[in-house]
């Protein structure tokens, strides 16, 4: 029997917070232009890797709901 973590282990969140922070710098007060185009890509690696090792789909699914709550809980800060 498997079980389910919700938590990522620190590889995937290293790549989640990475996204999330390049994801930051993309708006406003930084609006720097360069995050913006690669902000997904430590994701996408870690999502690629978990592929790579046969992790089901509920991998991908985890960590891009990890990054949603990372990446607009910082960008949206002044709510």
């Amino acid at each position: 029997m498997t079980t389910r973590v919700l938590k990522p282990n620190r590889a995937e969140l290293a790549a989640t917070l990475a996204s999330a922070l390049l994801f930051f710098y993309a708006f406003p007060p930084f609006t720097l232009v360069g995050p913006a185009f690669v902000c997904l890509v430590p994701l996408a690696v870690a999502i690629a890797r978990a592929a790579d090792r046969g992790d089901p789909a509920w991998t991908g699914i985890r960590l891009g709901a990890w990054f949603g709550i990372f990446a607009y809980g910082a960008a949206i800060y002044w709510i």
